[in-house]
This record gives structure tokens, sequence and C-alpha cells, in this order.
């Protein structure tokens, strides 16, 4: 075709006005290599793992290791190697509200000293899974409580022991370093509550009575830094970051609705739930590690499982 020819003739014609350029006339000379280079950059970084800057001035904003770690690396908590759990009764099946896979808060069971602990935090059926991993810490008689209670980003576990003739709550901690925070927080009768109150990374203690909150902001022996009401007697009573801003705030469970505050102040719930059976026992945790607590129940099943 004549239109076809034109483009041959054409691109024949380019191809040996190049080769010229190459291969014909006089070469240019090299060029001295300066003594010296400016290299100036920009952007956002390779968008892969950890920036560095980023990490620092989350760090400087009093975001804790695990908060750092789980922000960057979705999915990723910082515990130890034997895992760190929100204690529960060593029985039967764990449901959460989250959507898969298993990240973030653990699951694990206490009975009289004797704690079970495992990272698959749902649907979890017996602790003679092998998933489970299992230690002591306490005795009979105790309340098993979850933590960070040095600040270090890794969670670990407590007891607090009730002790009619002080009339006190007694707290023993423990740490990842192998050391133990002790100290006495509470009335007898009380519940005892853990949770980072003031955003600092570190958890403290809690105690509430009848609906009455009070909160304490070190793990030391003293009175109340905060008080306030909400729920009442019969109420379960639950803490955690239910809008992911970094501060524990107030929950409770009652006849299968949770219903929550995202202020630790005196006031009504800012929103609520139904999850589960009215006869679950619920309780809560950061089931995705993406900084934002929902509930859980723990529902009784058939004997042996």
């Amino acid at each position: 075709m004549p239109g076809r020819g034109r483009l041959r003739a054409v691109g024949v014609a380019a191809l040996v006005l190049a080769l010229g350029l190459a291969v014909g006339g006089n070469r240019p000379s090299a060029l001295a290599a300066p003594s010296t280079f400016q290299i100036v950059g920009g952007g956002y970084g390779h968008g892969i793992g950890m920036s560095q800057y980023g990490a620092h001035g989350m760090a400087l904003r009093g975001a804790t290791a695990g908060r750092i770690i789980s922000f960057y690396h979705g999915g990723a908590a910082a515990r130890p190697a034997a895992g760190g759990a929100t204690a529960r009764p060593a029985t039967s099946q764990v449901f959460v509200d989250r959507t898969p896979p298993p990240s973030g808060t653990s699951t694990g069971g206490f009975s009289a000293g004797a704690w079970t602990v495992s990272n698959v935090n749902a649907e979890q059926r017996s602790t003679s899974s092998g998933a489970f991993t299992s230690y002591r810490w306490g005795k009979a008689g105790d309340l098993p409580v979850v933590g960070d209670w040095d600040g270090d980003g890794i969670h670990t576990v407590g007891i607090v022991r009730p002790n009619a003739t002080t009339g006190g709550n007694h707290f023993l901690l423990r740490n990842s370093d192998g050391s133990v925070t002790d100290f006495w927080y509470g009335a007898y009768g009380d519940r005892p509550v853990v949770g980072d109150w003031d955003g600092d990374g570190v958890w403290t203690p809690g105690a509430v009575r009848a609906g009455v909150w009070s909160l304490r902001n070190t793990n030391t022996t003293g009175a109340a830094d905060v008080t306030f009401r909400f729920g009442r007697s019969g109420d379960r009573y639950l803490a955690g970051d239910w809008d992911g801003d970094g501060d524990f705030t107030p929950a409770v469970q009652r006849a299968g609705t949770f219903w929550f505050r995202n202020a630790a102040t005196t006031g009504p719930s800012d929103f609520h739930l139904r999850f589960g059976r009215v006869e679950d026992l619920g309780f809560v945790g950061d089931w995705n590690g993406n900084g934002t607590w929902t509930p859980g129940v723990l529902r009784a099943g058939p004997s042996g499982t």
C-alpha cells in the first residue's frame, strides 16, 4: 500500500540518521567530573515497614511501643514470649466482636493461681488446646488482672488479693523484666479494674462499688485521682479505649447489652450495643490490633469443653 511504503521509507531514513549521528562526526570531549555533588530529594519514604522519624514523633507524643508497632505493622502487637492475655475463666467458648484474622488482645484463663494463655483470641474452645501456655502467679481467692504496668509496651499478668482483715485489696503485678509492683488500693468488696486512665501508656488501678468508679493514675498506695458514677449495682464493670484516643473509660454489661462512655466522668452512655446472650459473661479487648476496644463474651458450654 502507498501509505505503508512511505512509513517504511521514513523509518529507514530515521534509523540511518540515528546511526550516522552515533558513529559519524567528531565525538564530544568528556566533561570533567565536579568535585562536589548536591542531591535534593523528598517524598514520604518507601512505604514499607516503620518510619524512624514517624515512630520518634509518636513516641514524643506519648505513644507506647506497642501502639507504635501496631500502627506501622497492622495486626502486630508487642507481647512477651509467653503471650500477653486478657484473663478469663478457663472454660468453654469465647466469642469476640471482630473481623478475622486473629490479632491484638489475646485470651486466657486463671484458676487458683494457674494461668493459661493463648494468642488465639476467638473461638477458643478448650484450654487443652496446644495454643495455650501455662504458668503460675497467685493463689486461690486472687482476682486476675492483665496490663502494661511499667509502660514498656508489654502486657503482663497480675493479681489482686482481697483482704478482709485489713479491709483492702493487695495488688501484685508482674513486669516483663521479672520485677513485681506491690501496693494496696481500694476497699475490701470493691470490684477491681485496671486501665490506662490518663493515656500515658501505664496501666493503673481502679475500684468500683455500686456504680461509683475511683481511679488512680499511679501504681502506688494512695487516694483516687478521679471519681465519678457510671452504671449501677449488679452490672459487670469493664474498661477500655472505645474510641481509640489512647485513654481508658468505663463500660458496663447488663443483660446482654454493653453500655459505653468515652469520658471518665459522670454521665449517660455515649453508645450501646447488644452482643451475646443475657447469661454470657462479657469482657473487652482490642481484638484486631487497631487501637479500639470492642466486646467479647464467654459462654458456658457442655461439661468437658
